[in-house]
């Protein structure tokens, strides 16, 4: 009951237009309800997914419409959010994490960005929208911007100043209290004084990640960090590199007596000897260094392979939006070309196409299910038909509810039965691929991964050059299957 009276409330104070009621109702049965089942059915909901008429009974709502837009849907839900946040606590917006939008392959979302901001200012009043970025980002996108986006997004600037060593070497103390040690005694002065001198934060957890990794696993330092190193120790004053060079010396004149004393033992058991030539140990060699980006795919690997068991929403617009981001990254290396296709007012599934020397291919998703998959993947074939020279190449999440109505069963089977045309599911190996691709292009924006662009694409183009769509962004042979 009392839901009902908020609700009754909310909409008689700020009107009932556009999509805001359904919003509403569908954020108010979500917290209503307790049932997981129920819960993930309104998140799905909620993410303008559509669900099955048996599922939508069970929540009682209804399917978005089909012409509906995604961005006035956004917008608007977050201007339900700032309403009602009136009536409790104020909305705070958060955008971290922007240094990526720099990059000159993201020129284009950087722009949408700043489009999204100044509607987001003008249809959300009364909320508190805060960006971070490093002072030399801000000044590039002042460049970018049209003048009422940076007016707007630069009302308030607070300037932070770098953390002080003694702050940072905190945050590091806080890491290792996990294992026991102490930072002064974990790392020498010299190791501690390259990780301090980091720009920000992240590159210095990941700078003594690396520290560590040498130390505890027995990773070799990356060559970036060797060549620092080197040069900082050249920069040493003489009497400070005199007392390491002794140190140094010392240790050896310490191993060589160590090998010397296995080198007797070893020939009182070897008679053939007879103690006159002492066995030849062979030289220790250190292990070969282990290139970051192979690691970090293992690693990323094995992480959405322990994620991809778990409920998850799948949805077109994110599917297609992580393939035009590995698109524009493979731009900067290979000659593509990005476009997509319009059927007059007709709903499309979300796709891109992605035209290399060799060939031009239409990737699509197709996650929605109900009477919408089937109008368009209808449309869809339509673009088929009248597109002969276009490859097609449409995809649904195998995790995604099956096609049962005769309708949709039978568009997929004239789909499939094209020469240029193909419905696909796909399994846990192909999305994972796709997914460790986004990963790994996030990874280099968030300085998560730190290797250039360059170098990234060129270990991608060979460690999943079998990938399909790696394939086609590197323009190898013409695409048969997925």
């Amino acid at each position: 009951m009392k839901i009902l009276l908020l609700l009754l409330l909310i909409i008689l104070k700020y009107g009932g237009a556009g999509y805001s009621p359904q919003i509403l109702k569908g954020i108010l049965k979500f917290c209503a309800y307790r049932e997981a089942n129920r819960r993930q059915l309104v998140t799905r909901w909620l993410a303008a997914d559509c669900l099955s008429t048996d599922e939508l009974s069970k929540i009682g709502l209804n399917n978005w419409q089909n012409d509906m837009s995604r961005e006035a849907f956004s917008l608007e839900a977050i201007s339900v959010f700032s309403k009602l946040s009136l009536l409790d606590e104020p909305l705070i917006i958060v955008f971290d994490q922007l240094e990526g939008l720099g990059l000159d392959h993201n020129r284009s979302l950087l722009l949408n960005f700043g489009e999204a901001i100044k509607e987001i200012f003008t249809h959300v009043p009364n909320s508190l929208i805060i960006l971070n970025f490093f002072p030399n980002r801000w000044e590039q996108f002042k460049k970018i911007f049209d003048p009422a986006t940076v007016d707007r997004a630069s009302q308030f600037q607070v300037s932070l100043d770098k953390p002080k060593h003694e702050e940072l070497q905190d945050v590091l103390q806080l890491k290792l209290n996990s294992i026991g040690e102490k930072v002064e005694q974990f790392f020498t002065e010299l190791e501690l004084e390259d990780i301090l001198e980091c720009n920000s934060i992240r590159s210095m957890l990941n700078r003594a990640a690396d520290y560590y990794r040498h130390k505890i696993n027995k990773i070799a330092l990356p060559k970036k960090i060797k060549d620092e190193t080197e040069t900082r120790i050249i920069k040493l004053d003489d009497s400070s590199l005199s007392q390491r060079l002794e140190e140094i010396e010392k240790q050896l004149v310490s191993y060589k007596e160590i090998f010397t004393k296995i080198s007797e033992v070893i020939s009182e058991f070897n008679p053939s000897n007879n103690g006159k030539n002492p066995p030849i140990i062979p030289p220790i060699f250190p292990p070969p260094p282990i290139d970051p980006i192979k690691k970090y795919i293992e690693e990323t690997t094995q992480i959405l392979l322990d994620e991809y068991q778990k409920p998850q929403i799948i949805t077109d617009h994110d599917d297609v939006g992580k393939l035009r981001k590995i698109v524009e990254a493979f731009k900067t290396e290979y000659s593509l070309q990005i476009d997509h296709l319009l059927l007059g007012k007709k709903k499309l599934p979300e796709h891109l196409i992605i035209k290399n020397e060799k060939q031009t291919v239409c990737i699509g998703f197709l996650e929605i299910g109900s009477s919408a998959f089937t109008f368009r993947i209808k449309n869809h074939n339509e673009l088929v038909i009248n597109n002969k020279n276009i490859t097609f190449r449409l995809l649904r999440d195998c995790r995604q509810d099956k096609i049962s109505g005769k309708s949709g069963k039978d568009e997929i089977a004239k789909l499939n039965h094209t020469k240029n045309g193909k419905f696909i599911i796909m399994d846990a190996e192909n999305r994972i691929n796709l997914e460790l691709l986004y990963s790994l292009l996030v990874a280099i924006e968030n300085k998560d991964l730190d290797v250039s662009l360059e170098n990234l694409i060129q270990v991608i183009s060979e460690e999943l050059k079998d990938y399909w769509l790696v394939k086609i962004l590197t323009g190898t042979p013409k695409l048969v299957a997925v």
